[in-house]
Order: C-alpha cells, then structure tokens, then sequence
C-alpha cells in the first residue's frame, strides 16, 4: 500500500490513535503509515494542533556503505486501532514506542468485536564481527565467566558461591533472581 492506496482511515488526535481502513491486510510502518502521517500533517491544519504522532529514523551511515536500520517510533501513547472485522494482518517494518518500559504495545485491541491475528515481522538483526589477531579478544576472568555462564545453561553445573563471585566481578550483567524459572524459553538463576 502506499499514499496512493492509503491504510489509514482516520487519526484521531485527542485520544492519539490512528484507525487503519476496512480491508487493510498488510502494511509496512515506514513506507505505509509514516507517508500517510507526513501527508495528513502537511495538508491538514487541524491536524498539526497535536503533538506529533510518530517520528522516523535510521538510515546513520556506519562506514563501509552501510546504515543503521529505519525505524519509527510512535509518541506519547499513540496506539494503531485495526478496522472491527476477522482479518490477519501482515505487518513489516521495525516500529517501536517512545515509553516501551510502561507500554510496548503498538496496538490497541481493547475494543474489539471480531477476531484478529496480527503478525509482525520486523527486520532480521544485524550482526557485527570483530576478528582480533590472536586469542578469543577476552580477558582469562571474562572466558571463565563465559565458560561458567555457558554450562550453567546447558544445565552442566550448579554455581558455587565462589563462581557467582567470578560471575559478578565479571560481567556486572548476570541476572540474580529470588528462584529459579523458565521465562518464556531464558532460564533465570538464583544465587546461593
């Protein structure tokens, strides 16, 4: 979809919240709804009352011809309310919100009669390699804590205080909880 075949219906500027079309079944944030957002902004004086919707970025030049990623961010609570109907929704793009420690969500669903699935697909990550002339690039304190980490998760071993001690000094982000559990496929471990 695009300006010309657009998938917003509606924005709605005192609830902040942007009402896609009847029958929209795909659309990419960045090529679909930031142009229409852009347009709307621009050709609508009512509509600029409100604090903006959403902002784009991305595209920071990281040497070698490469840039990071695009991104659009949604502002200040701004929620995407899919038309009422039995649809699935194929959403690309990598979108995020502005306050995602108290609300990750991009949509809101809340009022909702008829079913929806919503798949969301954003953007493989990149990986960055790092080649160093000889060894691992470790320090011998930062392999063994590793090492440590790794066969604890493969369920090789149980930490003794001391290696919590080395896991600590170490990496300063091994996660202590209370006890341990299985949150949605990572294991959380409890310190002695």
């Amino acid at each position: 979809m695009s300006v010309a075949s657009p998938v917003v219906d509606s924005w709605d500027g005192q609830n902040r919240r942007i009402y896609l079309r009847q029958g929209v079944v795909t659309f990419n944030w960045l090529d679909d709804i930031y142009p229409e957002y852009r347009a709307e902004r621009r050709l609508t004086e009512d509509f600029r009352k409100w604090a903006p919707f959403m902002e784009a970025s991305g595209n920071v030049p990281k040497g070698g011809g490469k840039a990071t990623p695009r991104l659009l961010t949604l502002l200040e609570g701004v929620k995407v309310i899919p038309w009422d109907e039995n649809v699935v929704i194929d959403v690309t793009g990598e979108a995020i919100t502005d306050n995602a420690d108290v609300d990750p969500t991009l949509f809101d669903t809340s009022t909702r009669t008829q079913p929806i699935v919503i798949n969301y697909q954003p953007p493989s990550s990149e990986f960055v390699t790092v080649t160093v002339s000889s060894g691992s690039g470790l320090t011998p304190e930062q392999d063994a804590a590793l090492n440590t980490i790794l066969n604890i998760l493969e369920g090789d071993m149980i930490p003794t205080a001391d290696e919590w001690k080395i896991l600590h000094k170490a990496t300063k982000q091994v996660l202590v909880v209370k006890d341990a559990t299985n949150v949605g496929g990572l294991t959380q471990l409890t310190e002695p």
